[in-house]
């Protein structure tokens, strides 16, 4: 029987909550470049700003996780500085294509001032999603992203507007526009996720806190070799991949060791959820949303 799982895991929720405050935090600290998020006379503040933002809430979001499920600095910081390229370059270039649109050839002149402030919300929103599936290498991952940035974002950028950047509280007005970034993206996140693999613990931790990694990409590779996704001591003795083929998720060893998934060991196999992966003195267990059961599924080959 699967073991059961939680809808949402708290430390992943946690870890893009903390990224936006940071990201909000950064924002106010950079503001004597400029009025955040204003446009006009103030674009190059705005630029910066948004490039600040999205710079840290990405690579705040995949460093973080990195850490946390592998405690391996170096990658942390390798993933934090790669995301957050990312982050900062596309909602930059989407701040520029609004002030073009807006400023530039007057498109938006005929619209209020609200709706106008509407369709940036909206424009860094989707930025910022576009950014997360850029970095993951799948448009799905934008998409599950832009789902909860956009109203998130939208809402919490114009309440902004209106109860703290109006009357000059940027560093509350930047903090309440990062937390709600980040809680929307984190929880449009937990909620669509579709695959992954969840830690065994056998200890008292709580089940919303467990390591975890999502299977967003048609390729998770675990191994002690290289910067993988997965990066497995030295001394494990086995390296696998998991694959999607034709809606279905494959585990496949790599150097032909055998790996154990429940009771069995096998080479190849097709796993359902609730299987359970031995890693060394560690087990992961594989959830998907798709098949509950092994009795909807073909028999892999062992």
């Amino acid at each position: 029987m699967p073991i059961p799982t939680p809808v949402t895991n708290r430390f992943h929720l946690g870890v893009h909550v903390v990224s936006g405050l940071l990201a909000g935090y950064a924002v106010w600290a950079v503001s004597s470049l400029g009025t955040p998020w204003a446009f006009g006379d103030e674009f190059l503040g705005t630029l910066f700003s948004t490039g600040v933002f999205g710079a840290i809430l990405l690579g705040g979001v995949f460093g973080f996780t990195s850490y946390g499920n592998e405690r391996q600095l170096g990658k942390a910081l390798r993933r934090f500085a790669g995301a957050g390229a990312i982050g900062l370059a596309i909602p930059a270039t989407a701040a520029v294509l609004y002030a073009l649109t807006s400023d530039g050839m007057h498109l938006f002149s005929f619209m209020p001032a609200l709706v106008r402030r509407l369709f940036w919300w909206f424009t860094l929103a989707a930025a910022l999603g576009a950014a997360r599936g850029f970095w993951i290498g799948e448009t799905r991952a934008a998409c599950i992203a832009i789902l909860g940035l956009a109203p998130g974002v939208t809402m919490a950028g114009v309440s902004a507007d209106l109860i703290f950047f109006g009357h000059g509280y940027y560093l509350i007005g930047s903090i309440f526009l990062g937390v709600a970034t980040g809680f929307t993206m984190g929880l449009a996140v937990e909620l669509l996720k579709e695959n992954w693999l969840e830690e065994i613990d056998i200890g008292d931790a709580p089940l919303d806190f467990r390591r975890q990694f999502l299977l967003e990409t048609d390729e998770f590779v675990a191994t002690s070799e290289g910067d993988c996704d997965f990066s497995l001591p030295e001394d494990v003795g086995i390296s696998f991949t998991i694959s999607e083929r034709d809606g279905m998720r494959i585990l496949e060893s790599l150097d032909g060791e055998p790996i154990q998934v429940g009771k069995a060991l096998c080479r190849y196999r097709v796993l359902v959820d609730g299987d359970a992966i031995r890693i060394g003195n560690e087990a992961w267990i594989y959830h998907t949303r798709w098949a509950r059961t092994r009795d909807v599924m073909p028999e892999a080959a062992v």
